[in-house]
């Protein structure tokens, strides 16, 4: 995964990347994703962050044997700059 940490300003926009060879799903928080943020196969994009998008961001490959753990990221979404 990359970054591993990412820190933000409201308003701000970021493209974590899983790499993975099977198609993957994201959690942030060890929930599903919000409607809001888009997940584009291996790319998880953050547009018009916000504080409330503060957390952690996993990737999980998925394959016909299962599901499995590829990495985390963690994000810090600070203020608006002035």
């Amino acid at each position: 995964m990359t970054p591993f940490y990412v820190g933000l300003h409201e308003g701000d926009t970021v493209r974590i990347t899983c790499f993975s060879s099977t198609p993957v799903y994201w959690t942030f928080n060890d929930q599903y994703l919000p409607d809001r943020i888009n997940n584009v196969l291996v790319y998880l994009y953050i547009t018009e962050a916000v504080q409330q998008d503060t957390g952690i961001y996993k990737c999980f490959g998925t394959s016909g044997d299962g599901s499995g753990f590829i990495g985390e990221t963690t994000v810090h979404v600070g203020g608006k700059t002035l």
